[in-house]
């Protein structure tokens, strides 16, 4: 392939992705088919398998018939589209979690306006992946854990601050999907850093926030973006940042 030419893509729709018995390897092109077709033998391990009927093809002059549009025998790379053999669940809806750090340190650099304004402009210019499926959930933190419960019958935002990272309150209503909340999202953006502004706590309960972020996205999955803008809590010595210059 020549380097500015896209990686073919393969699929054998609801059928198993073709690959030998003995070794697992894919189907390439430097695998043999002999016996008119019915049989294919494995590049790296020398195992004969038999072709399913559903990859079967003649053979001409020891080619496929088909040769020509099977780019996984005419490539050393392509990107073969999973089939349900490698799920062990239906595909999760994209996930993202939202953490700030809202202790007076942090609100003090001006990062929490910035970066809830970033995320706005993003969610309303369309640019998170994952369109209509697309769940996202807010966490705020200082010296305890703030959730917001943003359930789409909610008039506005609901703020449970919570002091204990045993349990979670309102679990099911912590990730929402995006569209259906909409405005609360942001509602939520435009006033956070209205929230703290005011802030006189220094404390940054950094490892407590870990925790809930592992409880949040425990049942989903999904990427989690953490904005930390004060030094590590003394409460947590293995978090300390080092002194050694470039670590």
């Amino acid at each position: 392939m020549q380097d500015d030419e896209p990686i073919p893509t393969v699929s054998f729709g609801t059928n198993p992705i073709v690959r030998c018995g003995e070794c697992r390897a894919y189907i390439n092109p430097f695998v043999k088919f002999t016996n008119g077709g019915t049989v294919w033998v494995c590049n790296f391990c020398q195992q004969n398998n038999n072709v399913e009927n559903y990859y079967y093809s003649p053979l001409s002059n020891g080619y496929r018939n088909d040769f020509n549009e099977r780019k996984e025998l005419q490539y050393g790379s392509v990107d073969f589209i999973a089939s349900s053999d490698y799920m062990n669940r239906p595909p999760m809806a994209p996930t993202y979690v939202f953490v700030f750090d809202v202790s007076k340190t942090a609100i003090e650099s001006g990062y929490l306006e910035i970066v809830t304004q970033t995320i706005k402009r993003s969610i309303e210019e369309g640019s998170i992946p994952g369109g209509e499926r697309t769940r996202v959930g807010f966490l705020t933190f200082d010296d305890t854990i703030h959730y917001y419960n943003l359930k789409s019958t909610l008039r506005q935002p609901q703020v449970i601050v919570n002091t204990e990272t045993d349990f979670l309150p309102v679990p099911d209503e912590l990730i929402v999907n995006l569209e259906d909340s909409k405005s609360l999202i942001l509602d939520l953006l435009d006033n956070l850093p209205v929230m703290f502004s005011e802030s006189t706590v220094f404390e940054s309960n950094l490892g407590a926030a870990v925790k809930s972020i592992g409880m949040i996205s425990k049942a989903t999955g999904g990427k989690v973006f953490v904005f930390d803008g004060s030094p590590i809590s003394s409460k947590f010595p293995h978090l300390r940042p080092t002194d050694k210059p470039g670590v």
